[in-house]
């Protein structure tokens, strides 16, 4: 099972890539990219990692995104073959600002 949900996983996240690139109609000049897609136990959910550069326009990004889920999830229904096909969440993924504060702190542990 784990590596079906694997599959699944890698699946996901290469489509809806496809789907948000095709789809997404942003204002300004943002760029989306799915990180990573991680399916719950039962297949019904998946939460969808997004990194949004610049980074102060995530949250404009994310409330657009939303505002479309309805219309993205048709298009993934169409595309996978698989059944039921899990409900879309989107997050923010924070991994990379996370990572620069940990090694921010660590050159500072290293000058004192």
């Amino acid at each position: 099972m784990a590596y079906r949900k694997e599959k699944i996983n890698d699946l996901i996240r290469d489509e809806v890539g496809k789907i948000l690139h095709e789809n997404l109609d942003m204002d300004n000049d943002a760029i989306v990219t799915v990180m990573r897609a991680v399916v719950s136990e039962d297949l019904n959910h998946v939460r969808i990692y997004i990194s949004v550069f610049p980074s102060q326009f995530s949250e404009e990004v994310l409330v657009q995104i939303n505002k479309q889920i309805y219309f993205l999830q048709q298009i993934l229904n169409k595309k996978l073959k698989i059944h039921p096909v899990p409900k879309m969440f989107f997050v923010i993924d924070k991994t990379e600002e996370r990572a620069a504060e940990v090694e921010e702190i660590i050159e500072k542990v290293k000058k004192e």
